[in-house]
């Protein structure tokens, strides 16, 4: 059983105003997925792009970034937390 998790986020472009969904991780095993770890140390792990007009922000969410073998005994409980924000990225 995987112990990473995401959600999938319905969210709606401040761009175009189109609904889309989007895969957000809330819960991350560093030791299984080094992609996403990866991700957090570049600062992109919400980061989403509008599928229909290319407009590009992110979520504001936190993830809990864990290394299980590290943690023996520690229990993580799912919470559902609504809605999402999408936040504009700035552009350099």
């Amino acid at each position: 059983m995987p112990h990473s998790f995401s959600q999938t986020a319905s969210l709606t472009c401040p761009q175009c105003g189109r609904a889309f969904s989007a895969e957000v991780w809330l819960i991350v095993d560093a030791d299984e997925r080094p992609d996403l770890l990866a991700r957090i140390r570049a600062g992109t792990l919400h980061d989403l792009t509008c599928p229909h007009c290319g407009h590009q922000g992110n979520v504001l969410r936190t993830a809990a970034l864990s290394r299980l073998q590290d943690l023996t005994g520690l229990t993580f409980r799912r919470t559902y937390v609504s809605p999402y924000v999408w936040q504009e990225t700035s552009t350099p």
